[in-house]
């Protein structure tokens, strides 16, 4: 199998946790308030890029798959990575939840 499972859910959950931290901290260092064009171009640049990468993250490798007749590796590929990253997604909320941050 080409990847594995596990290293793209940790890639996703470690995108996800970048973009949270760069989302809290980053605005206490920018001293200009642009206007809402602005706004709202950088939501729908950073909506396209997340979709793009998460697309390729859980994606490529099933389709891969699939394009080398191999459905059911692809649905066991693609499952396992949603699994594992569900996972991940559960315990990194518990822990927001008992450490309140």
């Amino acid at each position: 199998m080409k990847g594995r499972p596990l290293v793209k859910a940790l890639l996703a959950e470690g995108y996800i946790a970048a973009f949270a931290l760069c989302a809290v901290y980053v605005p206490k260092f920018i001293t200009i308030h642009p206007g809402p064009v602005f706004g709202i171009a950088a939501f729908l640049s950073l909506f396209v890029f997340s979709a793009a990468c998460m697309g390729y993250l859980f994606l490529s490798t099933p389709l891969l798959l699939a394009l080398e007749s191999n459905p059911k590796g692809a649905v066991k590929y693609f499952a396992q990575t949603l699994l594992y990253f569900a996972l991940m997604a559960a315990v990194s909320i518990a822990l927001l939840f008992i450490l309140h941050i």
